[in-house]
């Protein structure tokens, strides 16, 4: 099944920008020399499928090694991020044959990356009226 016969989730999208003392500490998640300033993410989008209750969540920083995981920061509708926190990635693949992983962290809510449609990049943020009468 390609991904245009499957049903895809619309992504949030919410934007955020990461305050420079958060991008200054994600850099300390890091082995020492094993990051760099450009390897932080500080223009945010929420990467969750969209949603119109709970936090919004964005990856920070990818960390060396298959297990290290990566830095992520959450923000509540409205707010700006205000911690980081290191999550292990998503263990879960989509389906064959591609088998493509997931890229967000372990039990993340709502669908998985390959679930998610990232239209949003093409066209104007879905405001939570819209995004209500879309879920419906």
């Amino acid at each position: 099944m390609t991904q245009a016969e499957r049903h895809l989730f619309p992504v949030c999208g919410h934007r955020a920008h990461l305050p420079d003392e958060l991008a200054a500490q994600a850099l300390t998640f890091a082995a020492p020399g094993a990051a760099e300033p450009d390897d932080v993410q500080d223009q945010l989008r929420c990467t969750l499928q969209a949603h119109v209750t709970g936090a919004h969540s964005s990856f920070v920083m990818e960390l060396d090694g298959r297990t290290s995981g990566a830095v992520w920061t959450h923000w509540a509708r409205g707010g700006v991020p205000e911690a980081l926190v290191v999550k292990q990635d998503c263990p879960v693949s989509g389906p064959e044959p591609a088998c493509e992983p997931c890229c967000e962290y372990v039990d993340h809510p709502g669908a998985h990356t390959w679930e998610l449609d990232y239209s949003w990049r093409n066209t104007p943020l879905v405001t939570a009226p819209k995004l209500r009468e879309l879920l419906v």
